[in-house]
């Protein structure tokens, strides 16, 4: 059996990298051996009982340095998953280090985009705890979108501004999750059924997310399959009593009549 012992990081100097590492994001020191004048073999490693670590190897010559904070591309090149994301995200705005951007609730699970002392992009996550089903793995059991168990079990949590954290209302969290399904295309008809489900959820939020993601099926697949059970959703949305549905319905109602030529919604 293998596994992935080191990954090596470009580093300008062995010290900032090191205070960087140890004092922003509380990774632990393995090892800090000097194997010359000028090259020490440097690992660090976050806490927890993961076997890969990070090598941080100085940059020599005019090559490596000019890859110093650039070994993704401009992609985002590592992954720290956490099992407490709000705690995490909260300590290391208080240590300084610097977010892209806030925190976003995808179906596999809560995540946001930081910066090493380099520029080099990281994804904080914290994974999503419930298991997507694919395939035939519940054969025999009643069946069940696999776009549902995102919600399942979902980790979302909303930020406070000092700090706190609260566990993500239940609406909130699945409205979050219902646009990030429309991309899954092995998904397509789940998230479909998904869609029909919560097009008539008791919180209007959850029915405006999911009668907007007919329309969003339309525009990526340029089809959408339930014909009358769709046009049964868009028709009671666009009587609903709130105003953000009714202009779901409007929207999706319009793609699927320009896109489909469905022309029988009644309002």
């Amino acid at each position: 059996m293998s596994h992935l012992a080191r990954v090596a990081l470009l580093v300008r100097e062995y010290d900032e990298a090191l205070a960087f590492f140890t004092n922003r994001l509380g990774f632990h020191v393995l090892e800090d051996t000097r194997l010359s004048p000028t090259k020490r073999w440097v690992v660090v490693a976050p806490p927890g009982d993961g076997n890969a670590a990070l090598l941080l190897a100085r940059a020599v010559g005019p090559e490596q340095s000019a890859a110093v904070g650039r070994q993704g591309g401009g992609r985002v090149f590592l992954f720290l998953h956490t099992d407490d994301f709000a705690r995490d995200f909260a300590a290391f705005q208080a240590r300084g280090v610097r977010f892209r951007e806030p925190p976003r609730h995808e179906t596999y699970g809560t995540v946001a985009v930081f910066d090493d002392l380099y520029g080099n992009g990281w994804d904080l996550v914290e994974p999503r705890s419930a298991t997507v089903v694919s395939g035939d793995a519940k054969k025999g059991a009643e069946r069940e979108p696999r776009v549902l168990k995102s919600v399942l079990g979902y980790g979302g949590v909303v930020l406070n501004t000092d700090g706190t954290s609260q566990p993500m209302p239940e609406h909130q969290a699945i409205a979050a999750a219902i646009p990030n399904w429309v991309p899954l295309a092995d998904h397509e008809r789940d998230t479909l059924d998904a869609c029909l489900k919560f097009a008539t959820h008791h919180h209007p939020t959850v029915r405006a997310a999911a009668i907007t993601a007919f329309g969003d099926l339309v525009v990526r697949y340029g089809r959408l399959g339930e014909r009358e059970r769709v046009l049964r959703a868009i028709a009671l949305g666009l009587r609903d009593d709130d105003e953000a549905v009714r202009d779901a319905a409007s929207r999706s109602g319009e793609l699927v009549k320009q896109r489909l030529g469905w022309s029988e919604l009644r309002g």
